[in-house]
């Protein structure tokens, strides 16, 4: 048996069931190679052919379906993990295209010497007849791949596996703009659906030339056109297999850095001296100070209300920071109930256990301290959050320090980006993929979003407002119109990315608040702590967040368009940082860094 063999066997997983063949699908196939059933007339739209383009692709997957008990993974990987062959390769005989997948060699790479010579020769069934200046050997048809999806991956589904209805989940679409080689073993990721049809500010995307939608491959082989003006979240939802449930019987694991219960080169707050962490956005910007805002206070806060049965809990002498906390609520849709904890109720050994339980189901490698008991102690509120955020690919941990510019001075800090930012090999095209440019005016006036495998990293070089809520507002805004005035073009190479690595562990006590006496004719209480405790990790791996407040009350006595030149993205003087859910405009951390006082100074 030879090594091409082998190595497609490796990439398939079998099932138990195959239906029978179908006589259709192997006479699609055969007549696709002869070019005879859909290439036979000039006369005939761009449109129709598309389709029919799709039609053939989908009709290939359902015979693959049939030789091999499953679908083709998005992609086969060697021992390390490392992409090699595309799954439009491992499709190319149920296309009739056994010659060339003969000529393909599995023992290299897609990209190696002599797979390189075959990306001219891309089938015809491989290009959107719409795009004419498609260069040649570049494909417009993709997967879109992710866990939850029907191309989970380097792994194969079934047809048992899709359990949502055939007919509205989507199999395989178009794309313009990803610009892949037809065998390179890549496509889009699940979080680019969430973008929508033909988006302005995003790229790579779903999008086509046929004006006002796309065509999209469904998993029963039927090809539909989608408006543009689909609902997003129905739009996302048309391409998971099980109610967004991931395909079961693979072990889908955080990369390893991001399991592990320790964070790595924190800095603790105790030498912070000029930076201040605050539990309402509405909080003035000081020249010479970072602040760090995180929405688990505001959330503890919440939970005491409801707990209580009111809209306020007032305190003595009104701080305004009371004030603040009454007059909002953070909105829960925009975090997701397994990423964090409220809980309200009497303080005793029942709520502690009930918190300590919670914890340990949801979050193992918690490792923020939890609510300790006092003889007095009377009226807790806790929140605990948690989030993991990897890249899907690791940045390059820069080899040289990033100069950052703040209040306090040059400093040269610890940084991630794209090493060799000039190179067009795979590896650096994928890292600059996972960079979303929102809007650019000059190289210290942008807005960047960092993709990783949930939530979204913002990064905004920009001016600073009075307030944090209003410098994130501003950011906010140019997300739905740049202020550049036109949409900003990705990343290129010539065009480099660094950004400082960030790791602090940070308590703040709410001296304002705490001794004050609870001003409520039926409450007999005191406010005794409430403090915040924020754990951050930013790095070339991605990002970490632990964060958790505590409330405790206790019966004590009272008391412009793009210019020629390269841009450059360098966050290297004071910017906003924040981390929001994908689909929802709340962030639940916001940070502006003004100084380096949160970064991880470089060796001298």
């Amino acid at each position: 048996m030879n090594d091409s063999t082998d190595q497609l066997k490796a990439a398939t997983r079998r099932a138990k069931w195959i239906p029978p063949a179908s006589v259709l699908l192997m006479l699609a196939g055969i007549l696709s190679a002869l070019g005879l059933i859909w290439y036979t007339g000039a006369g005939i739209r761009a449109k129709e052919h598309c389709r029919t383009n799709l039609s053939n692709i989908g009709l290939a997957l359902q015979l693959y379906h049939e030789h091999h008990g499953c679908y083709p993974p998005a992609y086969v990987v060697d021992a390390e993990g490392r992409r090699l062959h595309s799954w439009r390769v491992l499709i190319l005989p149920e296309l009739g295209h056994q010659e060339l997948q003969g000529r393909y060699r599995f023992d290299e790479p897609w990209d190696g010497p002599h797979n390189r010579q075959l990306i001219p020769e891309m089938p015809p069934v491989f290009g959107c007849p719409a795009d004419t200046s498609w260069p040649r050997g570049q494909t417009n048809y993709v997967a879109v791949v992710g866990p939850t999806t029907i191309w989970p991956n380097e792994y194969s589904a079934t047809r048992r596996n899709v359990t949502d209805e055939r007919f509205v989940t989507l199999h395989v679409t178009e794309s313009q703009n990803l610009k892949v080689s037809w065998i390179e073993p890549r496509d889009l990721l699940f979080e680019d659906v969430q973008h929508g049809i033909n988006p302005k500010q995003h790229s790579p995307s779903i999008s086509g030339r046929h004006e006002g939608g796309v065509h999209g491959l469904f998993v029963d082989g039927t090809i539909r056109f989608i408006n543009d003006s689909i609902n997003r979240d129905i739009f996302t939802k048309l391409w998971t297999i099980a109610s967004g449930l991931p395909l079961p019987g693979v072990d889908w694991k955080l990369p390893i850095e991001f399991t592990q219960e320790s964070f790595a080169e924190l800095r603790l707050g105790e030498s912070f001296q000029h930076t201040s962490v605050e539990a309402s956005l509405e909080t003035p910007l000081e020249s010479g100070r970072n602040l760090i805002y995180c929405g688990t206070f505001q959330l503890a806060w919440d939970a005491l209300r409801d707990e209580l049965a009111t809209n306020e809990v007032r305190l003595a002498g009104d701080p305004p920071l009371v004030t603040l906390l009454n007059s909002q609520r953070f909105p829960k849709s925009a975090l997701s109930s397994n990423d964090y904890l409220a809980i309200a109720g009497r303080f005793d050994q029942a709520i502690l256990e009930k918190i300590a339980d919670a914890c340990k189901a949801k979050f193992p490698t918690a490792t923020l301290p939890l609510p300790q008991p006092t003889a007095l102690s009377e009226l807790l509120a806790y929140c605990y959050l948690q989030k993991r955020l990897p890249f899907e690919a690791k940045f390059d941990r820069m080899k040289d320090p990033l100069r950052f510019h703040g209040s306090l001075g040059e400093q040269p800090v610890v940084n991630f980006g794209i090493q060799h930012f000039k190179s067009t090999e795979p590896g650096d095209e994928r890292l600059r993929s996972q960079i979303d440019l929102l809007d650019y005016v000059n190289d210290n006036n942008f807005v960047i979003r960092l993709k990783t495998l949930s939530d979204h990293i913002l990064l905004a070089k920009v001016p600073p407002r009075d307030t944090l809520a209003a410098t994130w507002e501003s950011v906010a805004k140019r997300l739905k119109k740049p202020q550049g005035g036109i949409i900003a073009p990705p990343l290129v190479p010539e065009e480099p990315f660094a950004m400082p690595n960030l790791a602090f562990f940070i308590e703040r006590n709410f001296d304002e608040l705490q001794g004050r006496a609870v001003t409520h004719p039926e409450i007999d209480l005191r406010l005794a702590v409430a403090k915040q405790l924020i754990k951050f990790q930013l790095d070339e791996s991605g990002a970490k967040l632990e964060a958790a407040a505590e409330v405790l009350f206790d019966s004590g006595p009272s008391g412009p368009p793009r210019p020629p030149d390269p841009r450059r993205f360098l966050m290297d003087r004071p910017f906003l940082l924040a981390l929001h859910e994908r689909g929802t405009e709340t962030p639940y951390l916001v940070l502006w860094i003004d100084n380096a006082e949160l970064m991880i100074a470089a060796a001298p």
